[in-house]
Parts: C-alpha cells; sequence; structure tokens
C-alpha cells in the first residue's frame, strides 16, 4: 500500500454513488470527504503521517494531470491542485459561487489543459498555471461526463451529448438521441465514442458522429466500462453480470455471472480485470472466469459503509476509493 486517505472523525452524513471515469492517467473518483492522508513507504508497515487540513465540503471527481498534480473537484466548487507525491495543497482554484456550481466532471486533455463540468457550463483551464481559458456554455443540466481526445471534447448531460471544438470552444454537434441521461463517456484507441445511458452502451463515430452500433444486454445500468485485451470491450452491472464484447463489431463474446453488488470495473497494466463491490472487497478475475478477493480495504480504515471506486493509473497504481478514504496500492 502507498497511500492511505483517511476520513473525518466526526460522522459522514451521506455517500452519493455517481460514477466516474478514467482514461489514460486520468483518475476520477467518488466523493472522499475532508481527512488526512498516510503515505507509506514501500516494503514499511509504519505510516509517515500527512495531515492535510481541507477547509471545503466533498470530494466530487478527481483528476490526475501529466503534470504530477491531481485536481480535485468538490462538490461545492473549489477545485484543489494536489502533488501526486505528497498530497501538499499546491493552489486553490474558485470558482463563481451559488447552486448548480459545484464540480460533477473533471478531465485532463492531451495538450494539458484541463476541463471541469458542472451545471450548465464547462471551464477550461491550462494545467500548468490554473488560469481560466474559457467557459462553454450550452447543457441545460448538470454535466456529469467529460472525454477529450487530441482536437475535440465531448460532454454527457441529460438527453445529449455535445462535442466541441478544443482550441477554440465552438459547438461543432449535438447528438440527441442518446437514450436518456449519460453517466459515462470514454473513448477507446480507435478514438470510438462509448457512452453509457442506463443499462445501454452506444458506440459513436468521432468523425460524423453516426451511431456505429449499440451493446445490448444487461439487465440494469452499467456501473462500469473498462477496455481490454485483443480488441475488447468489458462491461458489467450490479448482481447481474460482466459481459465482454468485441471492440470490432459489438458481437457478445462472453458473460460472466455473479450476485454481488459490482460497482467498479479496472484494467491493469498488465492485463487482469479488477471490480470493486458495494461490500468493500476488491476482486481480481482470473482466466477462468472466476475471481478471488484480493482486499477490503474498509477492515483497515474502519469504515461500515462499504462502497468502492477502482482505477489504475499507467504507473500500475491502483486507486481505490471507498466512501471518504482513497488508497493507493
Amino acid at each position: 500500500q502507498v497511500a492511505l486517505l483517511e476520513g473525518r472523525v466526526d460522522s459522514c452524513r451521506s455517500v452519493c454513488r455517481r460514477w466516474r471515469r478514467v482514461c489514460q492517467d486520468r483518475v476520477t473518483s467518488e466523493a472522499c470527504f475532508a481527512g488526512r492522508w498516510k503515505l507509506y513507504a514501500q516494503g514499511k508497515r509504519q505510516p509517515r503521517m500527512l495531515e492535510i487540513n481541507w477547509e471545503f465540503s466533498a470530494f466530487s471527481a478527481f483528476s490526475v494531470g501529466g503534470n504530477g498534480v491531481v485536481y480535485c473537484g468538490r462538490i461545492d466548487g473549489p477545485i484543489e491542485v494536489r502533488s501526486v507525491k505528497d498530497g501538499s495543497l499546491l493552489r486553490i482554484l474558485t470558482v463563481s459561487a451559488g447552486p448548480g456550481n459545484g464540480i460533477e466532471s473533471l478531465t485532463t486533455g492531451l495538450d494539458g489543459r484541463f476541463y471541469s463540468g458542472a451545471h450548465g457550463s464547462i471551464r477550461v483551464r491550462s494545467g500548468e498555471t490554473g488560469d481560466h481559458i474559457m467557459t462553454l456554455k450550452a447543457h441545460g443540466s448538470y454535466v456529469y461526463a467529460l472525454a477529450v481526445n487530441e482536437h475535440t471534447l465531448f460532454s454527457g448531460s441529460d438527453d445529449e451529448i455535445f462535442v466541441w471544438q478544443c482550441s477554440t470552444g465552438h459547438l461543432e454537434h449535438k447528438l440527441t438521441d442518446v437514450g436518456g441521461c449519460v453517466t459515462s463517456l470514454t473513448l477507446d484507441t480507435h478514438d470510438q465514442l462509448y457512452s453509457v445511458s442506463d443499462a445501454v452502451i452506444r458506440v459513436w463515430s468521432t468523425t460524423d458522429y453516426t451511431l456505429l452500433r449499440t451493446l445490448n444486454g444487461h439487465r440494469s445500468s452499467v456501473q462500469g466500462l473498462v477496455f481490454g485485451k485483443r480488441d475488447t470491450v468489458i462491461s458489467a452491472s450490479a448482481y447481474e453480470a460482466i459481459r465482454v464484447w468485441s471492440g470490432r463489431d459489438g458481437t457478445l463474446l462472453r458473460t460472466l455471472q455473479f450476485d454481488f453488488d459490482l460497482v467498479s470495473l479496472a484494467f491493469s497494466p498488465s492485463g487482469t480485470l479488477f471490480s470493486g463491490s458495494g461490500d468493500g472487497t476488491i476482486r481480481m478475475w482470473l482466466p477462468g472466469g472466476r475471481s478471488e478477493v484480493v482486499g477490503q480495504p474498509h477492515e483497515k480504515s474502519g469504515d461500515t459503509t462499504h462502497f468502492i471506486c477502482l482505477a489504475f493509473t499507467r504507473d500500475g497504481r491502483l486507486w481505490v476509493s471507498n466512501n471518504d478514504t482513497l488508497f493507493i496500492y
């Protein structure tokens, strides 16, 4: 274990289960409440304590940039910029006060810019200085999902996906036949856009923005979507199944049934699938379709509300959020 973010000593009122996606080095996570970090040196059991006193409300999104910082969005609006190495606070980026200005989504572009989604707007900032570059306004509700490639930004909200030109902020296109509220957006290695609305996954062309195919089969809301080896797409819904699809034509290749509250998926750089469950367990999936419990972080933190979100970074570290606690393995 590399790091442990531990929760407040007083009680947390509630936790909202909202999904955030991970793309390359960009990590987004579930709400994590104020507290402190415990940092572990490799091979050491005793932590080196680092106190971080947070003065704002719960975290709502994380995004790890390529410049050695992590952007931490909060429900009440401020974005904290912290060092990946030691968690030290580098600066605070404020947003306009008022209802609906809290951060719903974050992502980092290949050009170093980072994007934050709130109610009805997306703010674009410099990843190096944090300076405000522009504000994109179009959505009539919260921006729940963001994805970006070299030239284009995609944003998902209630019943629509907007396509923006990164350099100018020009709104190029609107996708309206998206099947409902878009809770997840991600791009594959072929630069195809995957959107999740309830139990359906849709695949879009990023050239002419046509719908290429629809992946149907889940009976409940899709809680996780990752890209696997040999051009496969892996999705999961709680208390139901993990499904493996062909990334080329959307053919269903395999179904792994289970009966627990799966809430997140992550694919390691070495090619192993991991899942997080509502009971606080981390499972590793073996080639034969079996799963093994490889961790229960809540037992170490003493937390009694067991929610887990998983994400891998390029360096092979596994990020696990458990309500108000963020573990880094």
